[in-house]
Formats: structure tokens, C-alpha cells, sequence
């Protein structure tokens, strides 16, 4: 996730995640055309490939969509769309319902592993779908100093 536009009126984030996302989308229909060409052998390796395929390309849609976050101090509104190949989600919450920006972390393997959230109205709403390895904050400090500007 990387900060798009900062001015004193909006702060807009996206989320692109094109290189893991092509890799496991590319995966998937590669499984998936390898069983269907013929390039396996035996009906128990033919459906093991296909639902690997599938379940790959789930993965893809379910956990590495497009989303764009959008802080606007003009009309008050924080707006999140999340886009997937089936459509496009929209979320939108007012500003002034936002407490803070957060930050989600777990420990996995030895390693800690963050994501971003706000707090709105006392509850945590994650804004990333799964944890990564990189500190998110950088991120949470900048939305928040600019959540404080007047």
C-alpha cells in the first residue's frame, strides 16, 4: 500500500498488489490449462492439478484485489473501493467517525507481521487483507497527522 495524493484536502492510498497477484493468477490458469491440453497423466493427477489451479485462483480473487482509500476532507467521507473481477465493493464511512489509524500485528515464525487498520467508533477495521512482513508504520503515522490537520 503506498500514498497516492497528499494535499490538505485529500489523501488517497492504493493497494496494487500486480506482481504477487499476476504470479498467483498465472499459476492457476497454468495448472488449470496443463490439465486441460492433456499434459497430465492419470485422472487422480488431472483433478489434483485442476483444484490446485482452482484453489489458486481463489486465492487470487479472495486475497489480492485492486482497493483504493480515499480521505476527503471536503465532503467528510473516507471511501474504500475494493475491485475484483466480479465487481467493485464501496465502503464509505465519515471522517469524523475515525479515531486513528492502527496497526494489526501478529507473530509468525519468529517474525512480526503487520497490517493496516482504523479505528472507527472503538472497533478495528482492517483495511488490508492479509499481514505482511513490512512495518506499516510509516503509513499509520502520516494517516494520522493528517487525520489531525484542521
Amino acid at each position: 500500500m503506498k500514498i497516492v495524493e497528499t494535499t490538505s484536502n485529500h489523501l488517497v492510498l492504493e493497494d496494487r498488489p500486480r506482481f504477487l497477484a499476476g504470479f498467483v493468477w498465472f499459476l492457476g490458469v497454468a495448472c488449470i490449462w496443463s490439465s486441460l491440453s492433456g499434459q497430465t497423466s492419470g485422472m487422480a493427477e488431472t483433478v489434483l492439478v485442476t483444484s490446485l489451479g482452482f484453489g489458486m485462483l481463489w486465492i487470487a480473487h479472495q486475497f489480492f484485489p485492486y482497493q483504493r482509500l480515499t480521505f476527503n476532507k471536503k465532503t467528510g467521507i473516507f471511501t474504500r473501493v475494493v475491485a475484483r473481477l466480479n465487481g467493485r465493493k464501496i465502503t464509505s464511512h465519515a471522517l469524523s467517525n475515525i479515531e486513528r489509524a492502527a496497526i494489526e500485528a501478529q507473530w509468525s515464525e519468529g517474525t512480526r507481521m503487520e497490517r493496516l487498520a482504523l479505528v472507527i467508533n472503538g472497533e478495528k477495521h482492517p483495511l488490508e487483507f492479509g499481514f505482511y512482513g513490512t512495518s506499516r508504520g510509516g503509513l499509520v503515522k502520516k494517516i494520522n497527522t493528517w487525520l489531525a490537520e484542521a
